[in-house]
């Protein structure tokens, strides 16, 4: 009898299986499917799936970096972060940080197109309304700190919540550009390692 492969199954049955495999099955089976049949990362779909897990690793990695500061720091986060960004930071780190926002976007840090720029600028603005509408010169230092703000003040899962609205009105405003979608998870990770100052690829 001839093996089957997945090649040979029509696509909306193939989706069908990745979806289960995704859906009902551990992580790591589906990581064990593409790294058993590599060629399975030339299918869209696949890709799509990829790019959406490696997406939610750096949002899971994220919170627990900010739960574990918050639990070492309680209601001092925000001090403690100043004292960072003031004494612990590398310099190319502190630069980074000290800079204003629009600086830190335009810059080599965030290689993409203008049109690319603006949404990320705009998206990272509205995350500080108050600081970006009072102080012209607003750094992104600020973006930190108010983050960690909304987590002292409002608690660990209304940080979430607005860290994911956040995310996911960056993710519509590139599609609605015609972003392709494997090119705006980048652009959110992107975004995403940028508010973790122990991240040393936070350099301009």
């Amino acid at each position: 009898m001839k093996q089957i492969s997945f090649n040979d199954i029509p696509e909306d049955v193939y989706k069908i299986i990745i979806d289960y495999i995704v859906n009902h099955l551990d992580r790591n089976d589906f990581k064990n499917y593409t790294i058993a049949n590599p060629k399975s990362l030339l299918n869209n779909y696949v890709k799509s799936y990829v790019d959406k897990t490696v997406l939610n690793l750096h949002v899971t990695e994220y919170f627990n970096f900010i739960d574990i500061f918050a639990t070492e720091n309680k209601v001092y986060m925000q001090n403690k972060f100043n004292e960072i960004y003031k004494y612990n930071l590398s310099l190319e780190n502190h630069n980074f940080y000290k800079e204003l926002i629009g600086i830190v976007v335009n810059s080599n840090y965030y290689n993409y197109s203008n049109t690319e720029k603006t949404i990320i600028y705009d998206n990272l603005s509205d995350l500080i309304p108050f600081y970006s509408t009072h102080y012209p010169r607003t750094q992104y230092y600020h973006l930190i700190d108010r983050l960690l703000n909304i987590y002292n003040i409002r608690g660990k899962n209304q940080f979430r919540i607005s860290f994911m609205i956040f995310l996911g009105r960056l993710k519509d405003d590139l599609i609605k550009h015609d972003i392709d979608m494997n090119k705006t998870i980048k652009i959110i990770i992107n975004v995403i390692n940028s508010f973790n100052w122990e991240n040393e690829n936070n350099i301009i």
